[in-house]
């Protein structure tokens, strides 16, 4: 056989081959379309879309959570026990818990304002925030660790250590979280409650290697004990912070300085003040940028003048 007609034959046969699997695979196509047609939704999630492809509108999560991440309407599926702790703390007895409003869940209402709890990451609650103030009183309280126990944990839940961490919280910390929406205090309905606390974080030892050596994951914080609470409503409440030693004009070191803080804390919480319109940039100089306390900072209207409500814990 003369090799033109051995590489024809060659061809003819792998062509052949191609046409079978094309052929086996359009039939595997169509069953499996059957199958799926047959079995329905539940293949698939809720109305035949895969978790993958979840709705994430506010309206579509409250239709979630009224199902099985819901009981009774409450949003508690994935609460932690710090969040829990703080909204019963601050709420009290009578408030109302885990209210649908305007398209989300709103922690507790007390005598019309409502409470929202947030531990840590304000980014998650930017937009609900700006949509609730247009119509709504709302307060926004957020814990500070102001002393921590650490406890270390197997996986079985039996306890391997505690220990005290020698890190210390302040009241200026919230102005690591408040950069996500400074200009939100100058909104007429936004306060904000922030509570230096005691807690423990519970840290489960599984023996697998994380980044700079870890050999454990943070399950959750638990609540020990309220210190102290201070209520921010307007956006001079937050200039207060800087102490009256400063002299004008002064810098983020000169706030540094004066509060015994780090400096990238002060630059932290001069734009803040800045983006609220507490202090006032003046000039830029070698030594940084030089800031005045503003006259007319009294843009932030206190809510709730007729409102019976006042945090717990705070001190008169």
């Amino acid at each position: 056989m003369s090799t033109d007609q051995e590489t024809r034959e060659s061809g003819d046969w792998c062509q052949g081959l191609g046409g079978k699997l094309t052929g086996f695979g359009d039939w595997l196509s169509v069953t499996k379309r059957e199958e799926r047609q047959a079995d329905g939704p539940e293949r698939g999630g809720v109305g035949g879309w895969s978790r993958s492809r979840r709705d994430s509108s506010p309206a579509a999560q409250n239709d979630t959570m009224t199902g099985t991440g819901m009981a009774d309407g409450i949003n508690t599926f994935n609460e932690n026990p710090l969040h829990l702790a703080l909204k019963e703390w601050c709420a009290g007895p009578d408030a109302e818990f885990e209210v649908p409003l305007d398209g989300y869940i709103i922690d507790a209402i007390v005598d019309g304002v409502l409470i929202e709890v947030q531990t840590r990451n304000f980014t998650k609650m930017r937009s609900k925030l700006k949509k609730l103030v247009e119509s709504h009183p709302v307060r926004l309280v957020h814990p500070v660790s102001y002393e921590k126990w650490i406890v270390r944990q197997d996986p079985e839940g039996n306890r391997l250590s505690r220990r005290k961490s020698p890190k210390r919280g302040r009241m200026e910390e919230v102005f690591r979280e408040l950069v996500t929406f400074p200009q939100l205090m100058v909104e007429r309905n936004f306060s904000l409650e922030v509570v230096l606390i005691q807690e423990e974080e519970i840290r489960v030892v599984d023996g697998k290697r994380r980044r700079r050596g870890r050999d454990f994951r943070r399950d959750e914080r638990r609540l020990l004990k309220v210190l102290d609470s201070r209520l921010f409503m307007q956006p001079r409440d937050m200039a207060a912070l800087i102490p009256d030693s400063v002299d004008e004009p002064f810098t983020t070191n000169d706030i540094a300085n004066a509060c015994n803080m780090p400096r990238f804390l002060a630059q932290k919480m001069a734009y803040c003040l800045r983006e609220m319109g507490a202090i006032v940039p003046l000039a830029r100089r070698k030594t940084g940028i030089r800031y005045t306390r503003s006259a007319e900072n009294a843009t932030g209207i206190a809510i709730g003048e007729s409102s019976r409500y006042q945090p717990m814990g705070v001190a008169s």
